[in-house]
């Protein structure tokens, strides 16, 4: 429906071009399948495309997404996520095990530096002690992706959710790593104008399939400081609950 529009709206401008003349690419590519509704042939996806806001989410029908090579992958990757991620007991033993090598759940191109490994056993033990710390390398050492390969490891051994609070700036960099290193975790980023996040908190947080707080859809959220203060008592019934922290 949108691209649909999009192309009848270019060739019925005074000066006629292509679509792909007049809008970023990013903008025709699928970033991700937010919420379905209906079934059957009938069926409508909520679809949030890449580099644009939720609020800018549009419906469309399988028909209408057929021109998009990406749709039947995203798809797939709905169904996974729509099924639900159950929170892990905060009262669970933590028992640390370091690393001796990357491990294989991390997906990026590159191998990581053993300093890398080294930081990432590091804030496991911490964890695992329960002991609060700072990663306090250099800038451009590479403290975003241990980060993220920490994270990656506590999902990995089935504590999920985390809340990563970040500077404005770096949001971008963030997702990107996550993409990189830990695409199999479904992560959402909480910002925007009221109405963007209003429809995340409609569709993002929570299966579809069940509104139990232990059934929440994303292994992690992405978030501000800005948005921490503004949106405090959202997240917190979001998260007040999760365990493995």
């Amino acid at each position: 429906m949108f691209t649909a529009k999009l192309r009848n709206f270019v060739k019925n401008e005074p000066e006629p071009q292509s679509v792909e003349e007049v809008v970023p690419k990013e903008w025709l590519a699928v970033d991700r399948i937010v919420h379905h509704d209906g079934h059957g042939d009938e069926t409508q996806y909520l679809v949030k495309w890449c580099q644009l806001s939720y609020e800018q989410a549009t419906w469309e029908s399988k028909e209408s997404m057929a021109n998009i090579p990406e749709f039947p992958a995203k798809l797939d990757e709905y169904k996974r996520v729509a099924k639900g991620v159950v929170i892990s007991n905060k009262n669970e033993k933590r028992v640390f095990q370091p690393y001796k090598e990357q491990p294989e759940f991390l997906k990026g191109d590159s191998i990581m530096f053993d300093y890398q490994l080294d930081g990432v056993n590091w804030m496991r033990y911490s964890w695992s002690e329960r002991k609060n710390c700072i990663l306090a390398d250099e800038m451009g050492l590479g403290k975003t992706i241990q980060s993220v390969a920490f994270i990656a490891s506590l999902f990995s051994e089935g504590f999920t959710p985390a809340l990563v609070i970040v500077p404005l700036a770096t949001v971008g960099n963030w997702e990107r790593e996550f993409s990189i290193w830990a695409p199999h975790l479904y992560t959402v980023t909480y910002g925007g104008t009221p109405n963007n996040r209003q429809i995340l908190k409609n569709y993002e947080f929570f299966s579809h399939h069940s509104k139990s707080a232990k059934h929440l859809k994303f292994h992690a959220v992405i978030t501000t400081y800005e948005m921490i203060i503004a949106d405090s008592s959202v997240l917190k019934l979001q998260l007040g609950n999760s365990r493995g922290r």
